[in-house]
């Protein structure tokens, strides 16, 4: 083991942990959306010139090599400019800042490139609290407000957590097609990002390499190696849609936070979001929470912890705390198939911070 510090904060790392890794593992929160907690390592990848969605050819540039998403930048001393953390392998005494004007500003600009590739009137919108998504009063086209993912969206909460900037230009739909050729996947090709996450996932982790790049007018274009998936050698698994930080990438048969999962589906981990957000414990909100396997908080109008509980239907257990005339005023969740251990887990660093348990969790069970 070794010891940098992030932040002023001393931090043990192995030998050959990336940054990003080490303060992942501390809790220390660096953005990205390219990484996942899958991948172990970054490994160059580069475009070729053809791919397809579904079935249609799209030519580019081959040979491109893929820069990243850029949001996990982070400045070390001793090193000129700003470093991505998930390149950069900790050493021995290093000092990295996380959280600097530089680091803040660069950001900001990234993540608003990214935005440019995707539907985000709703993100930058004043009146969105309390919105329903449904009638915008604003008169924005449907397809320019956000995806069918818009409060469970891992690139929403990344970019609230950065900061939009003020005056980022209108999302412009492109053409690449939405595809549904079986009743397995929607492959929404128009929400797509570039974060390659597909890509890496199923080369690197399923074995497959169904999925390429290719790169066009100096944007990431994705899509399968051959005109079918089959031809491509997809195993239909659906692990790229567990990873797809958007709803670029669905399940077939998906409504609006629920998800017909693949039997064949691999266990994998959950990507690490940003800190904790509270959101308002209202029917609107939890229309977009999804039926699976998860803990949920619930918190008091202070935003203090009421309620930690992990349970197998996230969305069906908040619905029952409504119904039930739950005291609580906000809630958050995250969705993880080991939720009785996070349960216990979360529930026992409450005791030892306030030595009881949360007001909503009265059977001592709760830890057991």
């Amino acid at each position: 083991m070794i010891e940098i510090t992030i932040d002023q904060k001393k931090v043990k790392a192995e030998e050959g942990q990336t940054v990003l890794q080490a303060a992942l593992n501390a809790g220390i929160y660096i953005p990205y959306l390219c990484h996942h907690p899958e991948f172990v390592e970054v490994k160059g990848l580069s475009s070729i010139e053809r791919v397809y969605q579904g079935g249609e050819a799209k030519d580019g540039e081959g040979g491109v090599p893929f820069e990243g998403c850029m949001l996990c930048l982070v400045e070390i001393e001793g090193q000129s400019g700003l470093l991505k953390s998930c390149e950069i392998k900790a050493e021995e005494g290093m000092q990295v800042r996380t959280d600097t004007e530089k680091v803040r500003e660069t950001r900001q600009e990234n993540i608003a490139k990214i935005l440019e590739q995707h539907p985000h009137a709703c993100l930058v919108c004043a009146q969105a609290d309390g919105c329903d998504q449904k009638i915008c009063s604003l008169g924005i086209p449907e397809n320019e407000r956000c995806c069918s993912k818009y409060g469970i969206c891992e690139l929403q909460k990344v970019a609230e957590f950065i900061g939009i900037e003020k005056g980022l230009p209108p999302y412009v739909p492109s053409s690449d097609p939405i595809v549904d050729e079986d009743s397995l996947f929607k492959r929404a090709y128009d929400l797509c990002i570039g974060c390659l996450r597909c890509v890496r996932v199923c080369r690197e982790i399923r074995g497959a390499d169904a999925l390429a790049f290719t790169v066009r007018d100096g944007r990431v274009v994705v899509g399968s190696n051959q005109p079918s998936l089959k031809e491509s050698g997809c195993k239909y698994c659906g692990v790229c849609v567990e990873v797809c930080p958007t709803g670029a990438l669905l399940d077939g048969d998906v409504r609006s936070g629920k998800r017909k999962k693949s039997s064949l589906r691999l266990k994998i981990k959950p990507p690490i979001l940003p800190p904790e957000q509270h959101l308002a414990l209202t029917e609107g909100n939890l229309e977009n929470v999804p039926e699976g396997e998860g803990i949920y908080i619930l918190f008091d109008e202070a935003k203090e912890i009421y309620k930690i509980s992990g349970v197998e239907n996230i969305r069906e257990a908040l619905l029952e705390e409504m119904d039930a005339g739950s005291p609580a005023a906000f809630f958050n969740y995250e969705e993880d198939p080991m939720f009785t251990g996070k349960e216990r887990q979360l529930t026992q660093q409450y005791m030892k911070k306030h030595g009881e348990m949360p007001p909503g969790n009265s059977e001592l069970d709760d830890l057991f």
